[in-house]
């Protein structure tokens, strides 16, 4: 540094001064000003400018100083100097694409020539201007061009970076009472209401297990192509979300599919088609091949990680999602979550002094991706999932962000509700069918309750209210009529009323008295259905035609299909059990073959001149 300040001329190294903060005595400035236009003797300007260099080294060493200029510079300079750091300190003009930094962003170096105009000697400027880097050839005076960090800088710019020295204040994030009292007049309401809005329980819970519920209830459809939820569907489920946008569902979704709480499936009818069919359905269904109709559709449906999921605690289910969250972090964002580990709970802390505590962790890892990587938006986007979640408030005071960590954040699976969540009496039947479910009701109940009631408010107390369709919607998908009585007896705090349970076990009654099921189309001679009839249940449908139980037809017949070998005449057959070893059936021209075989057989019967012809089935075709 000190040899490329000796090169520069006098006004160019005021100008170095100058981008440095450094105060050059008047009284050398004046002489230096007087000595140019009264004298142009050589050792006079020499002993100035040796006097003004002696000057600005002294004060461009000062730790103290550097640190102060590194602190002045822009996010994206300090990032620069920080590759540079862990470049070794020098970095090829040629390789300066592959750390992602063009030249223009060094800046502009200060005039050498004492000649230089005026415009040219205001343009030093950045990194360059301040000598931070300087610009030399590899061998000398040969070789390519190198940008260099000067040695006079290199240990303040580590220890500014990874807060080597630094006091207990500055190693660690500033810690106030509260930001309320720094904070302006003006400011006050808009620190009151983040702080309110940080405190406020999350919601995010209630929003899951509205989206759990509705995926629980015959599924949500998704379109056939991208997977989207249906636009009907999707205002439905927005309609009983806290935060009413389609932003909001697809956090939900996004949540709950990396939990795996819910999974793609086909549903094989469409509600509507399905009921259609109970009802109007007289006769069997002949039996044929399986074929994907307009009917099928793709829903998102529950998987037995939910009721698991919706047990735990509230803590637990909230750290399960933060979780969810940090699954898709890169490097920067985990290393952002492991420094907020370290922090202290229930205290305030400044974002610009933890910017700066993260910067200085990823700095002591010495990875180059990770620095490129840095940006402040790294922490915003923890900091937001961790208010999102209700594990931390936020408040302004000025113009300073500041944030704190609640216990439940440095929590990793500890019970926090002393409840029993499973014999809780916080709900009460209505002889209208509604179900009214009280704040302190769980959500493992209220996601068992969604399987056969729908919901019709979704407010600080919920109101469901039971209905056909859900009650038989419930039974198809596995649960018992007794059950669900069951289940309203142990969680009601009033006895269930006669004509709830009546009507219950009346709709559950009706399940089943219409039965779809495959059956075989026989068509024979008369003769033999008569015969048939003696030992199947047979329902004729004409003379020579009737149906027949498909589960029935195979058990009386004990039919298999087997791999059969026939031979045309003796001799191929005489051949053939020379060829396989296998011995005829009866003395026929008929050879059974074991199917995992097969090929081995074929090519034996090649060896021996016989090339059989293999007959395709019809489901083969």
């Amino acid at each position: 540094m000190e040899e490329h300040l000796k090169k520069l001329n006098t006004d160019a190294i005021l100008t170095v001064a100058s981008l440095w903060r450094i105060n050059v005595s008047a009284s050398i400035a004046d002489a230096v000003g007087g000595s140019l236009k009264r004298n142009n003797a050589r050792n006079t300007i020499k002993n100035q400018k040796r006097e003004i260099l002696a000057e600005v080294i002294r004060q461009m060493c000062d730790k103290r100083r550097i640190k102060y200029i590194l602190s002045s510079l822009s996010e994206r300079e300090q990032q620069i100097i920080g590759i540079f750091a862990l470049r070794n300190w020098s970095i090829e003009r040629a390789e300066l694409p592959l750390w992602e930094i063009s030249e223009a962003e060094l800046g502009i170096p200060p005039a050498q020539s004492a000649h230089a105009t005026h415009a040219r000697k205001e343009q030093a400027r950045g990194l360059l201007g301040l000598l931070l880097l300087v610009r030399v050839r590899k061998f000398g005076d040969a070789g390519s061009l190198v940008f260099v960090v000067p040695a006079e800088f290199r240990e303040a710019i580590t220890e500014y970076f990874s807060d080597a020295e630094a006091s207990e204040s500055e190693r660690h994030p500033e810690e106030v009472a509260s930001p309320e009292e720094e904070a302006n007049p003006e400011e006050e309401a808009k620190s009151e209401r983040q702080k309110r809005g940080g405190q406020e329980k999350a919601k995010i819970l209630d929003d899951i297990l509205v989206f759990l519920s509705h995926a629980n209830s015959g599924g949500i459809p998704l379109t056939p192509s991208l997977r989207k939820i249906r636009k009907d569907a999707a205002e439905r489920i927005k309609a009983e979300l806290s935060e009413k946008s389609l932003k909001r569902l697809l956090l939900i979704r996004h949540i709950c599919e990396t939990l795996h709480l819910v999974e793609e499936r086909f549903s094989a009818f469409s509600r509507r088609h399905n009921r259609h069919n109970l009802t109007s359905s007289h006769a069997c269904i002949t039996h044929a091949p399986r074929t994907r109709t307009s009917q099928h559709r793709i829903v998102l449906a529950t998987t037995k990680n939910a009721e698991e999921f919706l047990r735990k605690s509230s803590e637990e289910r909230i750290l399960d999602v933060l979780r969810a969250f940090s699954r898709n972090y890169d490097d920067v964002k985990r290393c952002v979550l492991e420094e907020l580990r370290k922090l202290r709970p229930n205290v305030w802390y400044k974002c610009s002094l933890f910017e700066r505590r993260v910067k200085s962790a990823i700095f002591r890892k010495k990875s180059i991706s990770e620095w490129l990587c840095f940006k402040k938006s790294a922490i915003s986007k923890v900091l937001t999932h961790l208010l999102l979640l209700g594990l931390a408030d936020s408040a302004y005071a000025g113009t300073e962000f500041y944030f704190r960590l609640k216990p439940a954040f440095f929590k990793d699976a500890e019970e926090a509700e002393k409840a029993k969540t499973a014999c809780e009496r916080t709900l009460i039947v209505q002889p209208n069918f509604e179900v009214v479910a009280f704040p302190e009701t769980s959500h493992e109940v209220l996601f068992r309750l969604s399987k056969f009631s729908v919901l019709l408010r979704a407010e600080i107390t919920k109101v469901f209210k039971i209905t056909r369709e859900k009650v038989l919607c419930a039974i198809e998908g596995g649960m018992q009529a007794d059950e669900i009585l069951r289940f309203l007896r142990e969680h009601a705090r009033n006895e269930v009323p006669q004509n709830v349970i009546f009507t219950l076990k009346s709709w559950c009654d009706s399940f089943g008295k219409a039965v779809i099921k495959r059956c075989i189309l026989l068509k024979t001679s008369p003769e033999f259905l008569e015969l048939l009839g003696k030992t199947l249940e047979v329902v004729k449908i004409a003379e020579d035609c009737a149906l027949i139980g498909k589960e029935e037809f195979f058990n009386a017949f004990k039919m298999q299909e087997v791999l059969v070998l026939e031979a045309k005449d003796d001799v191929t057959a005489i051949e053939i059990e020379k060829a396989t070893g296998i011995n005829a059936i009866n003395n026929n021209k008929i050879f059974l073959l074991n199917e995992e075989e097969a090929d081995i057989c074929v090519n034996a019967l090649k060896k021996h001149g016989i090339f059989p012809v293999i007959e395709k089935m019809k489901n083969e075709r």
